[in-house]
């Protein structure tokens, strides 16, 4: 911890208590014992779930909405009394909890994990002092339960105990880089108790607040302290924050500016609903968590992603006939398959959730997970060119049919000696279950469904897919042809054209003959890399509908190596010389030297990727990378008066080449720290 720094803690908390921040943040305190009481009657409850720590990342998340609320409350605790008792409590106190976490819902965790997690949350109940909080949490923590980490469960941890556990996400982290405070969650704990004595607080809660919320309106990048201001605060949570990013927008930039990485923040701060820096403060030491956020938006069917090329068309992007698996004794067939975009449009509509039970945890059924189910079903089947199987089922009308498979392993429906043999493909299926088809096999289909997915609790539920944002990542968006992919769906996606909007316009799919609109919820998040000479100019039609936003290269992310080596003059050097030789498109971006951590590093960098992309910018016109790197790293030789055999036909052309210069580039593993110094201390030498 910055001994130097308490004083100015001390003196900035006094202040903070004089504000309305410290006595809105003291009155929402009521919330935290019905919490503790919340949390302690579901781990009373057998068993716990992903759905339950699910409920404990809804219920206390800061706004949480009455019928979210209640729902996961009645997820959690199963007796109707004590559970009317709770509501009761938390709707007369009327307020929220304090954080949002950095993911919306806890899933796929193993029995086992969920086990340990009980076992923590429960014992955290008995812990009376820090020495044993300290413990407690050192000893889960090397467990490793992924996403329920110290960001998602201190806030837990909290409610139980107030008074010995401090609540560590990543809103803190600026003042714990302030203060030098480790961020990993037992080192929180023994600083904040320090801190807690010093401002003569009893429990966490309006340290939290003050961390959060007051700290960062005082200081600046340099952390210069500015005279505190009292103000009424607009909100609790400033993650809550509108989202600021147009519904299509293309991040453009020269190479290595980390296009594809930012896609990341914005796709999960638009799927959160706060803003992009919000996120990219998140990433710090623990980035980690924000990356797994995404996986999950992911999985979840919230963000997609794709990258354009110079193949890719319309039936992949929107919808087109393509070939189905090939079934046992049949011709090729062909059908209709929905695109990546058509795809997540579906989703953002979507009006019915379907999931099933997977190593105890719930998850959505996919179209994906659905024909690895079918599969798995239909290889227990016996073949259908045996006589019995064990697996019948009755029709509506309680006429019998057994199942078996071809050789292509789909399901084989016969119904009888006189009954032709049916094969109930899992294409055929899966659009019965997901698109609401027309079963070919009226009397079979829904029973084979069911019995597919029995002992699975398949549950099919209302839900309105609506009011939450989606997002649709297009990377490398100008290596496509943008008017074959889009086709007449590029008027489409204009914000006054989406569905519901002032000028909503659908149209009519040339394969499937659907009518189709772009949902509001729907983000379009573009890279563009505007080095790439793959192409011509951006389709005008996309430039006009969508919003950019200019990556350039940040110089002071890059550090200084051993043997003084400043990557940030560097690279500010080079790109200087490019914008002269070539343009401001054609520089070089801070993400190709980021993780440089040493000369050995530095050297791959420039072997693998700057060297090579240079050659590209000038054609391997070694003399302007030699401009550009200087004489350590391009070496020239005039070429011999002798070299040519003799041939004179008096037009001149054997002394022509005699001036003639040949350059070639140096071994950089065989240069030293000093040759890349000199890329950019010639100029200042010059100056001089």
């Amino acid at each position: 911890m910055n001994e130097s720094n308490l004083a100015k803690f001390k003196e900035m908390y006094a202040e903070y208590k004089q504000t309305d921040i410290y006595e809105n943040r003291l009155e929402n305190t009521a919330v935290a014992p019905i919490f503790r009481e919340i949390i302690w009657e579901t781990l009373r409850n057998e068993p716990l779930t992903n759905e339950k720590l699910t409920g404990f990342v809804q219920m206390f998340k800061f706004k949480c909405s009455d019928d979210t609320f209640d729902r996961y409350l009645e997820e959690n605790i199963s007796d109707e009394t004590i559970r009317e008792e709770l509501s009761d409590k938390a709707y007369a106190v009327g307020y929220y909890g304090y954080t949002k976490a950095g993911l919306n819902s806890i899933q796929k965790l193993t029995p086992k994990h969920l086990l340990v997690v009980k076992k923590f949350l429960t014992d955290a109940f008995n812990v009376q002092t820090e020495n044993e909080a300290i413990e407690l949490c050192e000893k889960y923590d090397s467990k490793n339960v992924p996403q329920v980490t110290a960001g998602v469960y201190s806030p837990w941890l909290h409610y139980i105990n107030p008074k010995i556990f401090p609540i560590r996400n990543n809103l803190v982290k600026g003042f714990l880089n302030w203060m030098e405070i480790e961020h990993d969650y037992p080192s929180c704990i023994a600083a904040f108790s320090k801190l807690k004595k010093l401002v003569g607080e009893t429990q966490y809660a309006t340290m939290d607040n003050f961390a959060v919320e007051y700290f960062p309106s005082l200081i600046d990048s340099k952390i210069t302290i500015k005279k505190p201001v009292k103000k009424t605060p607009k909100t609790n949570n400033p993650d809550n924050q509108p989202i600021m990013i147009s519904l299509n927008t293309i991040l453009y930039g020269p190479p290595g500016t980390g296009k594809t990485y930012r896609t990341i923040d914005y796709a999960v701060a638009i799927v959160e609903g706060v803003g992009v820096d919000t996120i990219s403060d998140e990433r710090g030491e623990e980035g980690n968590d924000v990356k797994e956020g995404f996986d999950e938006y992911l999985e979840q069917g919230r963000i997609a992603f794709c990258t354009f090329h110079q193949s890719m068309g319309y039936e992949d992007f929107i919808e087109g006939i393509k070939p189905l698996k090939p079934e046992d004794g049949k011709p090729p067939q062909y059908d209709v398959v929905d695109g990546i975009f058509k795809k997540i449009c579906k989703e953002a509509t979507k009006q019915q959730s379907q999931t099933i039970e997977v190593d105890g945890s719930e998850v959505n059924l996919t179209k994906d997970l659905f024909a690895d189910i079918y599969s798995s079903f239909a290889e227990q089947l016996p073949d259908a060119n045996e006589e019995n199987s064990d697996y019948s089922l009755k029709t509506k009308e309680g006429y019998t049919f057994y199942l078996f498979k071809n050789s292509a392993n789909s399901i084989v429906v016969k119904a009888g000696t006189q009954k032709t043999p049916r094969s109930v493909s899992c294409n055929e299926l899966t659009k019965v279950l997901f698109d609401n088809k027309t079963p070919n096999y009226k009397p079979y289909s829904s029973f084979i469904i069911d019995e597919i997915l029995k002992g699975k609790n398949y549950k099919k539920e209302s839900i309105d897919n609506s009011n939450k944002p989606f997002v649709l990542i297009i990377d490398e968006i100008n290596r496509g042809n943008i008017a074959q992919i889009f086709g007449e769906l590029i008027t489409l996606i204009e914000d006054d054209k989406r569905l519901g909007m002032k000028n909503a316009i659908s149209a009519t799919l040339p394969y499937s003959q659907d009518s189709f609109s772009v949902p509001p919820n729907l983000y379009l998040i573009g890279t563009m890399n505007t080095a790439d000479r793959s192409v011509e100019a951006l389709d005008t039609a996309l430039r006009r509908r969508f919003a950019f936003k200019h990556m350039k290269p940040e110089y002071d992310k890059l550090k200084t190596l051993d043997g003084g080596i400043d990557l940030n003059q560097m690279l500010k050097t080079i790109n200087q010389r490019l914008e002269v030789l070539l343009d401001a498109d054609h520089t070089i971006g801070h993400a190709w030297l980021w993780e440089v951590s040493d000369l050995a590093d530095l050297k791959r960098a420039f072997k693998d990727k700057i060297l090579p992309l240079l050659q590209e910018f000038f054609y391997n016109d070694y003399e302007k990378i030699g401009l550009v790197l200087g004489e350590g790293f391009v070496h020239w030789k005039k070429v011999e008066s002798n070299l040519f055999a003799k041939f004179n036909t008096n037009s001149g052309l054997n002394t022509e080449y005699n001036e003639k210069l040949i350059f070639s580039l140096a071994n950089i593993d065989a240069l030293d720290a000093g040759a890349f110094i000199s890329i950019y201390t010639k100029v200042e030498k010059q100056a001089e």
